[in-house]
């Protein structure tokens, strides 16, 4: 299963969680510090999080699958993205995911071209990240598979 879809980018950092995960922030506070707080949030698998470099609207094809991708030298991960019962799947720009984390109590809004949400099973998933042109970007998601994951230290993982 497959979607295409637009996202304005208006901060160079976009972000992947899920609708459960981002509640996380009803009972927490957020932290400002970045790329520290994010970082974290990708240490405990509620979030994925990368630099594009790009401040401009951005083209996304997201790939559900049961295999892994094929090796890309121009791909990132995988990284670890916790999915919890009837949860959804949700890209936004770093901007949207500090609103929803420190306004919105974790709720993420509807709003075409800031966020974009759909239904995932429940369980561990690896998220792979590719670049395939300019502000370009594939995401393929595969049930975690032992594969080691992306150890990414203390920085936003980017392509250089």
């Amino acid at each position: 299963m497959s979607f295409k879809f637009s996202l304005t980018d208006d901060d160079g950092v976009l972000v992947v969680s899920t609708v459960r995960q981002m509640e996380f922030w009803k009972d927490h506070d957020f932290g400002y510090e970045f790329p520290e707080e994010v970082i974290r949030q990708m240490r405990e698998g509620r979030a994925v999080a990368w630099q594009c470099d790009g401040e401009d609207e951005c083209d996304l094809e997201l790939c559900f699958s049961r295999a892994q991708p094929v090796s890309e030298k121009s791909r990132l991960g995988p990284f670890r993205l916790k999915v919890l019962e009837g949860d959804q799947f949700v890209i936004m720009p770093y901007s949207q995911f500090t609103f929803a984390a420190d306004c919105a109590s974790g709720e993420v809004e509807d709003i075409d071209g800031l966020s974009f949400k759909t239904p995932i099973e429940a369980g561990i998933h690896h998220v792979y990240i590719t670049i395939t042109g300019e502000a370009e970007w594939l995401l393929n998601v595969v049930p975690e598979d032992g594969t080691p994951l992306l150890d990414f230290g203390d920085a936003l993982p980017f392509y250089r």
